[in-house]
């Protein structure tokens, strides 16, 4: 069965505290990198949420980043993304959590095209 798929990377970026000491109120972003939905996990059809914590430093690049929860194979995909992040500097390290919810859709048949359509 055909399927379409997709990834929203719903920034829920925010900030959990700070490392540094001087708190920045918000971790906002500059430069999100577009995820592509990782095959394998595509063709098994699985889907579901990937929750991220990153350690952002304060030239805004991202340093680390952890798995909260989500499944494997999507969280490996969204953690790789992550690094590619860019937030707003700040006064100090800090901390964003992000979330990407991969979506996966069957595709439906058409009679009246005969063909599967996304």
């Amino acid at each position: 069965m055909r399927q379409r798929a997709f990834v929203l990377c719903a920034l829920v970026a925010f900030c959990l505290g700070t490392v540094g000491a001087h708190p920045d109120p918000v971790v906002e972003m500059r430069r999100l990198t577009s995820l592509p939905y990782p095959v394998p996990a595509l063709q098994a059809g699985v889907g579901g949420e990937v929750i991220l914590r990153c350690l952002v430093q304060p030239s805004g690049e991202v340093i680390s980043v952890s798995v909260v929860s989500g499944t494997k194979a999507l969280a490996v995909a969204a953690a790789e993304n992550a690094k590619l992040w860019l937030f707003e500097p700040g006064a100090s390290e800090r901390e964003a959590t992000l979330l990407y919810s991969f979506r996966v859709f069957p595709a439906q048949w058409d009679p009246k095209l005969g063909i599967h359509v996304t």
